[in-house]
């Protein structure tokens, strides 16, 4: 890596961090780890607990989907 390379990312480093600081001051800024530890801390809802009931099909084969040929 060529030092300009370097002073580039020192330089685009620093505004990253002053940005960040602005944003702190203004209150739009959030705390990805925190964020993650509230939404872990929660209860899951009663939906996502219990698994999603599925019919059985009646027939010898299960269809997937039907397939349709492309006449050129």
């Amino acid at each position: 890596m060529t030092e300009e390379r370097r002073q580039d990312l020192v330089a685009y480093r620093q505004q990253n961090t002053l940005k960040d600081k602005q944003r702190e001051l203004t209150g739009q800024l959030i705390d990805g780890i925190k964020q993650i530890e509230e939404g872990l801390a929660r209860p899951a809802p009663v939906r996502e607990v219990l698994p999603e009931m599925v019919m059985a099909s009646r027939g010898g084969k299960a269809v997937k989907g039907k397939r349709v040929t492309v006449r050129r």
